[in-house]
């Protein structure tokens, strides 16, 4: 998996306002668009994440797409 890491030490983005953060490290799950799929995340629950929302990709395209 590619994996987006940022780091602000004196916070110049905002990106504690912008997206609800308030410990760090913090995880955020994005989809390919990246779009928040799921923030403020444990490592346990990355894969169970990832399993349920590609399940609900599938079952969300139309018929005949596959």
């Amino acid at each position: 998996m590619d994996w987006i890491k940022v780091w602000d030490p004196y916070n110049t983005s905002k990106f504690r306002d912008l997206y609800d953060i308030y410990k760090s490290p913090e995880m955020y799950l994005l989809d390919k668009d990246k779009k928040i799929i799921s923030k403020h995340i444990g490592v346990e629950d990355l894969d169970p994440l990832i399993k349920m929302w590609e399940k609900q990709k599938e079952l969300e395209k139309p018929k005949g797409n596959n």
